[in-house]
């Protein structure tokens, strides 16, 4: 790919802290679970903020993604709520991403983005039609209700809405009818996305797909897309030729670009290339530094050739990430629990 010029996408998490406790979350579990704890560590919303106009100013950048932990919990609100309208006044494109059992209401959210709804992607994670399959694997009782009441109260009041489906073995038999049912809601667009050996994860390997099973998902998916009104969303890697595509099939292909395009501020201010890699054993090896350390030169870092290569140079259509965490999987070969990268 080259030399980056441009950021198009910064994805921040706001904090860690979630009231779920996900089989896949990338996100250290103690990291997730004690507010008090963290609050002495996260970025302040004016670092947040001044970061957010520095990548504006000196990368051109379109796009800020909100995430976490879940962003739209009471106690996180104090904080997204202030990024998202700095954000939206500097004329950003915004993407939340949330488990669906945040406490904000979306009337909250339309309320403080007033006119600039618009410009608001709520991406919400729904992974099966099973209530129970789906309160399981993400650890609290309702999550599936409180995810589809989010979704619905989003599509009725006008947000841009998409559903985030995680796809594992146990709920490979449901996304077609999961796709089916978002169609009948009203959603946008449908992102479906293998489970990525990271974080919880790791321990629940038995969970994740193999190659040859994401691909035949994908194929099938791709039929049930045609004169589909939700919107198919495949990220890379995707598995099926193009020449294999039907016909008329209504499918967007997310490629990478993370650690070009695309990086990712955790809690504290590190720098790093994607979301996934932070629950890895070899995370530590792709913090680029720390927005907050004195004299810490972000652009000549992130321009330097030798920043991110393996991400830059990567073959087109294919997840860098991806294939680090399953390379990282197969020679731990889940022998004893994994360790997480701690900040």
């Amino acid at each position: 790919m080259g030399k980056p010029q441009l950021i198009q996408n910064i994805r921040i998490a706001v904090s860690y802290y979630c009231n779920l406790k996900c089989k896949h979350c990338y996100v250290p579990e103690n990291e997730r679970l004690d507010y008090k704890q963290l609050e002495k560590d996260q970025l302040s919303v004016e670092e947040i903020n001044n970061f957010i106009d520095y990548l504006i100013s000196s990368f051109g950048l379109k796009k800020v993604t909100l995430t976490g932990g879940e962003c739209l919990l009471n106690h996180v609100w104090s904080r997204t709520k202030p990024v998202l309208q700095h954000s939206l006044d500097q004329g950003m494109d915004i993407q939340i991403n949330t488990s669906g059992s945040g406490e904000i209401e979306m009337s909250e959210l339309k309320k403080v983005a007033k006119d600039k709804y618009t410009k608001i992607l709520l991406h919400v994670s729904l992974d099966g039609i099973n209530h129970k399959k789906v309160d399981s694997f993400r650890g609290k009782t309702g999550a599936m209700d409180r995810a589809i009441k989010t979704m619905k109260d989003a599509v009725s009041l006008g947000f841009n809405v998409q559903a985030r489906y995680t796809a594992t073995k146990t709920n490979l038999d449901e996304a077609q009818a999961c796709y089916q049912m978002l169609e009948e809601m009203g959603v946008q667009s449908f992102m479906i996305k293998p489970m990525l050996p990271a974080g919880n994860a790791e321990i629940n390997s038995s969970m994740i797909l193999s190659k040859e099973e994401v691909k035949e998902l994908q194929k099938k998916l791709l039929i049930q897309s045609i004169n589909n009104r939700t919107q198919l969303d495949l990220p890379s890697p995707v598995y099926v030729d193009m020449t294999e595509y039907p016909s008329g099939a209504n499918v967007k292909i997310t490629l990478c670009i993370c650690g070009f395009e695309a990086g990712y501020i955790a809690f504290n201010g590190d720098v790093l290339p994607c979301t996934y890699i932070v629950g890895s054993q070899v995370c530590k090896k792709y913090i680029l530094g720390n927005i907050r350390t004195p004299n810490f030169d972000f652009k000549e870092i992130w321009l330097h050739p030798d920043t991110y290569y393996e991400y830059r140079h990567a073959d087109p259509g294919a997840c860098t990430t991806h294939n680090i965490l399953y390379s990282s999987l197969e020679k731990k070969d889940m022998l004893y629990r994994p360790g997480f990268c701690i900040f």
